[in-house]
């Protein structure tokens, strides 16, 4: 025998399958929205442990790198007597921690200096204390720099041409997640505003 019209599906079930049906074109479209995070630095790809830093604060304290799990943290390498790239990053740096106003309790901001024999921890403290109160001075020990630069990939080394006992070193921001992570990397002259939106990123991200 042959059957007349089309076979007709219960209301409560086609409403089951049109449910279902729009469940599944809804997560289908938030996955091809869904896009990596692009950092406005160099990015890890993909991120690498950061190498354990333990110095010398110059808060008369010991700065240990894996007692600040849970934390943002930056890390610059240069010089109180660095004449400009230097006092422009620390300034950025500043600038970054003011802006984050009261979450910049979650971050901590590092500058080790490559010039440990003339950079004390009181002439750290003085100079840093005129960008932000928040910025963190580390000074290595004979041993404790070179391994530490080497780790990074950062080069610091007097110029002997210099009559002004001028350093040369790499200018670059390490951002660190609070999962000791190292995320992104930075010049001395790269956008603030970058720099920002990265590091509010990781507070939101939680790493």
């Amino acid at each position: 025998m042959r059957l007349k019209g089309r076979l007709s599906m219960p209301r409560g079930i086609l409403r089951i399958v049109l449910r279902f049906r729009f469940v599944l074109l809804a997560l289908a479209t938030a996955a091809c929205g869904s896009t990596a995070y692009e950092w406005h630095g160099t990015a890890y790809e993909p991120p690498r442990p950061a190498p354990a830093i333990t110095l010398a604060a110059h808060d008369g304290t010991t700065f240990d790198l894996q007692a600040t799990q849970g934390y943002v943290r930056l890390v610059y390498f240069g010089y109180l007597n660095c004449p400009d790239v230097c006092p422009a990053t620390l300034a950025n740096m500043a600038w970054m921690l003011g802006e984050l106003e009261s979450q910049s309790e979650q971050v901590r901001s590092l500058f080790i200096t490559v010039d440990p024999e003339r950079d004390s921890l009181t002439a750290l403290a003085d100079y840093l204390g005129g960008f932000s109160p928040d910025l963190i001075g580390l000074r290595p020990g004979p041993e404790e720099l070179q391994p530490l630069l080497e780790a990074l990939g950062v080069y610091a080394g007097l110029n002997v041409s210099s009559s002004s006992h001028e350093i040369e070193h790499s200018a670059r921001l390490f951002l660190i997640d609070q999962d000791g992570l190292l995320r992104a990397h930075y010049p001395w002259d790269a956008d603030r505003q970058g720099l920002l939106d990265d590091v509010r990123h990781l507070l939101q991200s939680d790493g």
